[in-house]
């Protein structure tokens, strides 16, 4: 029967994709990654998690990346015509690859960029949790950007933010709590409120250090 499932699996993507009117994706239009720098900006998580090449879902990663990262980096006209460019190259990409829940999160941050939160946006962000779920590569970029939206995303992309949140909750190395902290607070108080919960929901020993990690970045230069 697992033929079967795969056969299902891809008539919802496929049903999706179309949702999009796109006869291979072309027709649909992107928006911003999240791409800033150091701690309070973000860079931690490129740094880990998009520097392991030898892993298919980093090298995935680091692709999308180099699309759309310079976007973000530009002003202008040359922003504009950058943008025009990403939005090109992850089309291409997800006509041939539909199931590249990276390039679907950068599509979704592009047109974000571009347009503003619509429907396009809640769709792309869609299809990135249902191509990628819970994958270590891909949350943390994913987290952020929810976080940031919160309020306008839909209660189903709510959900799976914070199913996301508790997965990360175990994992107090590697900087992911302090990374948590930084989203959430650049996101907003009530983001900072939820993440907590979240965490300690699954562990109160990540939430404390979570906490701890919330109160070093208010109190870092620059930071409220």
């Amino acid at each position: 029967m697992r033929w079967l499932s795969g056969v299902i699996a891809v008539v919802i993507l496929g049903l999706a994709l179309a949702g999009f009117g796109i006869a291979g994706v072309a027709g649909f239009t992107p928006t911003d990654f999240e791409f800033r720098t150091p701690r309070n900006t973000g860079q931690a998580v490129v740094a880990h998690l998009g520097s392991d090449l030898s892993n298919p879902f980093g090298r995935r990663r680091t692709d999308v990346i180099s699309k759309v990262a310079p976007v973000f980096t530009a002003r202008g006209d040359e922003r504009a015509r950058l943008l025009a460019t990403a939005i090109e190259s992850l089309s291409e990409r997800l006509s041939m690859t539909p199931t590249d829940g990276f390039a679907w999160l950068g599509y979704a941050e592009l047109l974000e960029l571009r347009d503003g939160y619509g429907p396009g946006v809640d769709r792309a962000l869609s299809l990135s949790y249902y191509t990628t779920p819970l994958e270590e590569f891909i949350m943390l970029d994913r987290i952020r950007f929810s976080l940031r939206l919160w309020d306008r995303i839909s209660p189903e992309l709510q959900r799976n933010a914070r199913l996301e949140i508790e997965a990360l909750a175990p994992w107090t190395g590697a900087e992911i709590t302090q990374i948590l902290a930084d989203a959430a607070l650049a996101a907003g108080p009530a983001q900072v409120a939820l993440t907590a919960e979240e965490i300690k929901s699954v562990s109160e020993f990540s939430g404390r250090i979570f906490d701890h990690d919330i109160e070093v970045a208010r109190s870092a230069p620059g930071k409220r």
